[in-house]
């Protein structure tokens, strides 16, 4: 029977990743505070955009990575001596193909985007070519990283991406390189991730057991699972950040500012667990592909996931004045009473997401259709009525309600079709 990683896995890997996570976001807000006062105010509009427009066209990277790491764990819990070859076969040709379209796009674009967004320098855009090729090859790596589990590799992949951003961002925009310097380091740091990885499996080519037996179950490929994951995924991120926009759009400017307030505060218990799922993905995966439904991961997941966002809502509960006015400042007092109902829903979206990567990792698609229309009844919810913040709030958190129970659902109905037919999941 092939080996299986025990349930703790998701424990001690999570907290590389969390480590990893908030080692990266600090040096994103230094970046982001240094870059303000070193950059000329045109200069930093001008490298805020272009970050901006990089971030929107590396989109499909997410969700690449995901069936990448499912399809690589799958492999390993089915005895493979080796994934990398076939996930690598597989998968392969279709990124690498997306890459090399989206670089010749990018091109292709430069003289039009360069004339819209007024840049007087075309070579910015250029320097962008290629960060977003490279954008598109990275979640190959990273994803057969996160697949065998090699979570120090992928932890030390990031840092070494937003370290070579910053330092190397820092250090040219000092030697009056500005933009491109900034441009530039964000490519170094991105060629280094990527070479420190790719050196490692070739290095290192014995990672997985070399059991064989066991069936289980396929791995779904093509771009239907890519779309699927990327509507799923896709989606939640839209449920946890496009709030904040549409209530800016539906209310005054200074009810807008008291939710951003909410939003900041409590959609970090959300952020804190996200390297809960990037553990559980790979840990499920290669259980299900042993034939094991991985009730044991997902329990431990949800019961890290309380134990972690709950902490946090337990603060919101105790001390929300207190909270907002270190955070804040005492301008924004208003958001303090409404700070522990916000934070209920981000607990909700938090669970949502261990059981939505549950879902996934077990090759079920019931996420794609339930998280999107969630993001349309978060819509209704804002945009419904002139009423007050407190009220549209009610309707968000009982929308990340119904969403968790939705996903629930769906997860209880796929273990009771597997008990009713005996069989391995599929």
């Amino acid at each position: 029977m092939p080996t299986t990683p025990p349930p703790r896995d998701i424990a001690t890997g999570g907290a590389v990743v969390l480590i990893a996570t908030v080692l990266t976001s600090a040096l994103g807000v230094a970046y982001t505070i240094a870059m303000a006062r070193l950059l000329s105010p045109v200069d930093y509009a001008t490298l805020v955009s272009l970050l901006s427009l990089l971030s929107v066209a590396s989109l499909p990277a997410g969700p690449i990575q995901t069936v990448v790491a499912r399809a690589t764990a799958v492999a390993i819990g089915r005895g493979e001596p080796d994934p990398t070859l076939p996930v690598v076969r597989e998968h392969g040709p279709r990124i690498g193909g997306l890459a090399l379209a989206l670089t010749l796009g990018a091109a292709v674009a430069v003289p039009w985007l360069a004339g819209f967004l007024q840049f007087e320098d075309p070579l910015l855009l250029w320097l962008g070519v290629p960060i977003l090729g490279l954008g598109m090859l990275q979640p190959l790596l990273r994803g057969l990283a996160q697949g065998r589990s090699r979570f120090v590799l992928l932890a030390s992949a990031a840092v070494i991406d937003i370290g070579g951003k910053v330092l190397g961002g820092v250090a040219l925009a000092l030697a009056g390189f500005a933009v491109r310097g900034a441009l530039g380091a964000i490519l170094a740091g991105g060629i280094a991730s990527f070479v420190l990885v790719l050196a490692v499996f070739r290095r290192d080519s014995r990672l997985v057991p070399a059991n064989h037996g066991a069936g289980g179950m396929p791995v779904e490929t093509g771009w239907s699972s890519i779309v699927a994951t990327f509507l799923a995924f896709g989606s939640l991120t839209a449920l946890v950040t496009l709030d904040a926009v549409l209530v800016k759009h539906q209310f005054p400017d200074e009810v807008a500012a008291t939710y951003a307030v909410l939003s900041v505060a409590g959609r970090s218990l959300f952020w804190a667990t996200g390297a809960i799922t990037t553990v559980l993905l790979p840990v499920v995966a290669r259980q299900a592909g042993a034939g094991n439904r991985g009730r044991e991961s997902l329990w431990l997941g949800l019961a890290i996931t309380v134990a972690v966002a709950g902490a946090g809502e337990l603060a919101f509960l105790v001390a929300p004045t207190l909270i907002v006015t270190m955070l804040f400042g005492a301008t924004y007092l208003a958001a303090a009473p409404m700070l522990p109902v916000f934070g209920l829903g981000s607990l909700s979206l938090s669970l949502a997401s261990v059981v939505l990567t549950w879902l996934v990792a077990q090759g079920r698609q019931a996420g794609a259709v339930i998280v999107p229309f969630a993001v349309l009844a978060q819509i209704a919810a804002i945009l419904s009525g002139p009423d007050g913040l407190a009220d549209a709030l009610a309707r968000i958190v009982a929308v990340n309600g119904a969403t968790l129970a939705a996903l629930i659902a769906a997860a209880v109905m796929r273990e009771r079709a597997v008990e009713r037919s005996g069989a391995v999941p599929a």
